[in-house]
């Protein structure tokens, strides 16, 4: 997917005078008090409920500004792929509007990444994986998407060893290893999580030691290339030579 950057204002909220709309910002909404709520008298009931209650307290701030940032990342894309990936549709029109959309995506790539850096000043990715690993991979997930490469290459140092002792799932760490190591000067990738279009259709490229590519991903509990690849094609639909 192409993306190039665009500087431009109110493409996230319509251009009108906020000050004037009759609703709350969803980030100034109140929690619900816990205190309020009314614990069971089943013993074994209001012990789950304190600890349900008690989690709660601690992470839906942290879940709040995960989720938002996050359906912002995955709903962008969502839109846009099932736009383009209509295999009727005309190879250039296709190109074209990936170009024009891809601004729009990047746009909010920028934003989130933005964002994300603030909420993990608070943790580090130890923390979000052994606290709350679902927390995690939303976080993970926006990662990916971002054009910030020092971001990516300080989040693959740290996750790094959470794969190693098996507390993320091993295809993260190779969708960020591959990014990672294909924007360096000559890099390659080592698991096959990144394709572009060749003839085509997407396919993997500088990838190292093809022959054992699948042994890699077994490692990591991951598909052989084939499959992957089918489905890639299958979401992403024919493409116009980069």
């Amino acid at each position: 997917m192409k993306k190039i950057v665009l500087l431009a204002s109110c493409f996230l909220i319509s251009c009108q005078d906020v000050s004037q709309s009759a609703s709350t910002p969803v980030s100034q909404v109140s929690l619900p008090d816990i205190s309020a709520i009314e614990l069971p008298e089943n013993a074994d009931a209001k012990k789950m409920t304190r600890e349900y209650l008690g989690i709660m307290d601690k992470k839906m701030a942290l879940a709040t500004e995960i989720g938002r940032i996050e359906t912002r990342d995955q709903y962008v894309r969502e839109v846009f792929i099932d736009m383009f990936s209509d295999p009727n549709l005309d190879p250039e029109v296709r190109a074209q509007f990936q170009q024009a959309g891809g601004v729009y995506v990047q746009a909010i790539d920028e934003i989130n990444t933005k964002e994300l850096k603030i909420v993990m000043k608070d943790w580090t990715w130890r923390q979000l994986v052994e606290s709350e690993n679902r927390l995690a991979g939303r976080a993970f997930s926006i990662v990916q998407h971002t054009n910030d490469e020092a971001f990516q290459e300080e989040t693959l140092a740290h996750i790094q060893p959470l794969a190693e002792e098996g507390l993320m799932e091993g295809q993260q760490y190779a969708l960020m290893y591959d990014r990672v190591n294909l924007k360096k000067n000559g890099g390659k990738q080592l698991y096959g999580t990144q394709a572009k279009c060749v003839n085509g259709q997407h396919d993997v490229y500088n990838l190292s030691d093809h022959d054992n590519v699948n042994e890699r991903r077994k490692t990591l509990k991951m598909e052989p290339l084939e499959p992957y690849l089918e489905g890639l094609r299958e979401l992403y639909g024919p493409c116009k030579d980069e």
